[in-house]
């Protein structure tokens, strides 16, 4: 991932128009990959280094951490005006090097080996670990709740769109970075420490927050239109959205990393972001087509996905 920022970086500084563009899209797919291993790789080492009810506050922690910081690259970009290349070089640099320390930082974390037996060719090995959707039906529900609560995610960039159609000044996009790192930042410790307590009740609230945030975005942009009090009351309504997507991201983490152990631990993770990965997919895909007819519409059938979600993780198990 820092090596992919990084080429970023030197893309924003040395390219322009399309060569640019489609260099940087190619280097997100690469970061995008790398995620996705890490995300793996993060939740088996923390279920064997972080005891129980000490993982949702950890997870809160560090994104209260990282909002603050996203908070004052939004004050800045809020404040300052049209940011210029230099701007983004500097900020993608930085960000690489960040990656890169965690690198570092993370291999010097002491763990006790992992489960080896029964190692096979890994495409038939994630064949078999498909079943699990068929075969464990907990599992399968909570797969099932949490692509309904992709609302909380999905429902963002919508926010955006229609403050655009009425200001698309800059300072805008300053207001949504820093709705969005004060969301996080402020709400996250708090939900970390509430997931352990109990992370089924960490999703069901912030899914029930996000579902009711959008309908109300989407009711009052359907009747309001491009009204330009609209404006900077959506940012408020992001900031509540953001605070309901770090509960949810909180909760379903914590609640996964919780409910299995040992090499399950690591099925579950795997099978989940793979099929939300194809979801995303199809979802975004379908959200961006309706957005061309009207955009609230879009954003109602987001709310009514968050509502669902929500309770789909109340009929969940508790996992602490």
């Amino acid at each position: 991932q820092g090596l992919c920022v990084l080429g970023m970086a030197a893309v924003v500084w040395t390219l322009d128009g399309a060569a640019a563009g489609y260099a940087i899209l190619g280097l997100l797919v690469l970061f995008s990959l790398s995620r996705g291993l890490c995300s793996v790789a993060m939740k088996d080492v923390q279920g064997k280094t972080v005891p129980k009810q000490r993982r949702g506050r950890l997870t809160g922690l560090a994104s209260t951490v990282a909002g603050l910081a996203t908070a004052a690259l939004g004050l800045w970009l809020f404040v300052g005006g049209d940011p210029d290349r230099v701007f983004y070089t500097v900020l993608l640099a930085i960000a690489g090097v960040l990656w890169l320390a965690a690198a570092v930082t993370f291999s010097r974390i002491e763990e006790y080996e992992g489960e080896t037996a029964g190692g096979g060719n890994a495409l038939q090995q994630a064949w078999r670990n498909l079943a699990l959707l068929r075969d464990d039906r907990v599992f399968r529900n909570f797969v099932i709740s949490r692509a309904l609560l992709l609302g909380s995610a999905l429902s963002a960039p919508f926010f955006v769109v229609i403050a655009q159609q009425a200001h698309g000044q800059a300072a805008l996009l300053g207001a949504f970075l820093l709705a969005s790192a004060l969301g996080s930042s402020l709400s996250a410790t708090i939900w970390g420490f509430m997931a352990d307590r109990s992370s089924r009740q960490v999703m069901v609230l912030g899914g029930l927050i996000a579902g009711l945030v959008s309908l109300a975005v989407g009711v009052g942009a359907h009747f309001g239109g491009n009204a330009p009090a609209l404006v900077w009351l959506i940012p408020p309504a992001y900031f509540l959205l953001s605070v309901a997507h770090a509960g949810v991201r909180i909760g379903r983490k914590t609640w996964l990393v919780d409910i299995a152990a040992g090499d399950r631990r690591t099925d579950y993770v795997s099978v989940s972001n793979t099929v939300i990965g194809v979801l995303l997919l199809v979802t975004g895909a379908v959200s961006a087509l309706a957005s061309l007819v009207s955009v609230p519409a879009v954003i109602l059938l987001l709310g009514l996905m968050g509502l669902a979600g929500s309770y789909g993780a109340w009929r969940l198990p508790e996992a602490e």
